[in-house]
């Protein structure tokens, strides 16, 4: 596995984060911070725009093969 660090502020909006998405193009995001209203419609609109990009929103407690 690759994994890459990437510099953005950690006030960025939905926006900037979706930015980074459209130019890094990666094949799985991990979404883990924000209100549970906010991960989705983030999510929803990843795979609305990049549908082969896996969204995965992780559960406590379960394992996932990345």
């Amino acid at each position: 596995m690759q994994i890459e660090n990437f510099k953005f502020s950690s006030h960025s909006d939905r926006s900037g984060l979706l930015k980074i998405v459209g130019k890094v193009s990666p094949k799985k995001i991990i979404l883990l911070h924000g209100s549970e209203d906010a991960i989705g419609e983030t999510g929803k609109e990843i795979v609305t725009k990049h549908k082969e990009i896996k969204v995965i929103v992780p559960v406590m407690g379960k394992k996932y093969n990345l």
